[in-house]
């Protein structure tokens, strides 16, 4: 199928449930949106999954109860080379790589959307959008700074969303002449927010490179528990002011616009995060660093 074909297919709310895989030419930026948009159309949440035979276990559990519905589940990896008998059973899946082992090629080849690389235009105008009001020539900065690279680029335009539109350009420009200065590096805050925004081609981005980011359980649920707390406070009691969080103002905007979730689901993630933070510190929790990062991922993504 083609990239323009599933387009069509998404805006006249006529896709199938048909399993998909988003062969990738560059980065994931335009798969991780089209995977986004299919969720939102189908109304499901989006489940990150290691292994798409998890999907065929969980059909059979199905049967007994509804354990796979509203969900769309969804694996990021580098190259796709899992064998199953029947990849038609494989539904509401989708599989976002950049490489198709050869011996399963021809089995899945039905299954395949080609994502080309994005071209220099387009994600310049992703960048206009994404952060309005940038000067053009500090745009072609950015984007020969960075290689193109939409994860450092965003991760960038996040930083400068905190600004006013007057004060953006003064920020990237001194970041750019800077020397010595690497623009983009994967830090605990970057996980905290993509958690935050439920971020799929970050987190991935994130996941795939743990080992060179202090990715520490217990800091990283006290980071998202102050966060969904500020966020609770700042969105549903109107008397909160961000003196009393100890923020400044020009945080207020990018705090409520971080997170999506009404105050039920806050107030579930919040008696969530506190349980894990309590076990942690009273070391009740009986898992490895990668068990207890999957655990936390899952929990808040679902």
């Amino acid at each position: 199928m083609t990239l323009q074909k599933l387009k069509e297919l998404i805006l006249n709310d006529t896709l199938s449930d048909d399993f998909l895989i988003f062969l990738c030419e560059d980065d994931h930026l335009l798969a991780t949106q089209y995977t986004n948009e299919i969720a939102a159309r189908k109304n499901f949440k989006i489940n990150i999954i290691k292994d798409v035979r998890e999907v065929q276990n969980d059909s059979l559990g199905s049967l007994f109860e509804d354990s796979n519905s509203n969900r769309l589940n969804v694996l990021v990896t580098d190259t796709f080379d899992t064998f199953v008998t029947n990849y038609y059973d494989l539904e509401n899946t989708i599989v976002i790589c950049d490489k198709i082992d050869k011996k399963i090629v021809k089995n899945v080849e039905p299954y395949i959307v080609k994502v080309k690389k994005v071209a220099e235009w387009a994600v310049k105008d992703f960048i206009n959008v994404y952060c309005p009001g940038l000067n053009p020539t500090l745009v072609d900065m950015l984007y020969q700074n960075t290689n193109g690279n939409i994860y450092r680029i965003i991760n960038e335009l996040d930083k400068l969303n905190l600004f006013d539109k007057d004060e953006k350009n003064i920020i990237l420009s001194q970041l750019l002449t800077a020397r010595g200065t690497d623009l983009y590096y994967r830090t605990i805050f970057d996980a905290k927010n993509a958690l935050l925004k439920a971020d799929l081609f970050q987190l991935s981005d994130l996941i795939e490179h743990k080992d060179s980011v202090d990715m520490d359980a217990l800091a990283l649920t006290a980071l998202l528990l102050n966060e969904y707390k500020r966020n609770l406070l700042l969105r549903f009691n109107s008397s909160t002011t961000p003196e009393q969080l100890g923020i400044d103002k020009k945080q207020v905007y990018f705090i409520k616009n971080n997170c999506k979730l009404n105050e039920v689901q806050l107030c579930e993630k919040i008696e969530f995060l506190s349980s894990i933070d309590y076990k942690l510190k009273a070391g009740k929790l009986d898992m490895d660093k990668d068990q207890l990062l999957t655990y936390l991922i899952s929990h808040i993504l679902a």
